[in-house]
């Protein structure tokens, strides 16, 4: 299980990248209430989003507040059924 780091740098990438998630009028409530985890300014990301197009740009969001592009994108696109 991953932790969220304890350093000030951890802290603030992670608040970053939450902020421009929330910022974005496109994503979805799933998108904007995945899990970031930021240790050492490694970021990953988790849980479950709407459509790839979601994962591709939360990834992108990531990697560009993470120091050296460093983000794991274990986001999950959920599957939707239709009845």
């Amino acid at each position: 299980m991953l932790h969220q780091g304890k350093s000030q740098n951890d802290a603030d990438i992670t608040t970053e990248i939450r902020q421009e998630i929330m910022e974005d009028p496109v994503l979805s409530t799933d998108a904007k209430n995945i899990i970031i985890i930021t240790t050492n300014g490694h970021v990953t990301l988790r849980g479950p989003v709407d459509n790839g197009d979601e994962k591709r740009l939360i990834g992108l969001i990531a990697e560009r507040h993470a120091p050296n592009g460093s983000a794991d994108n274990e986001l999950e696109v959920q599957l939707t059924t239709t009845k």
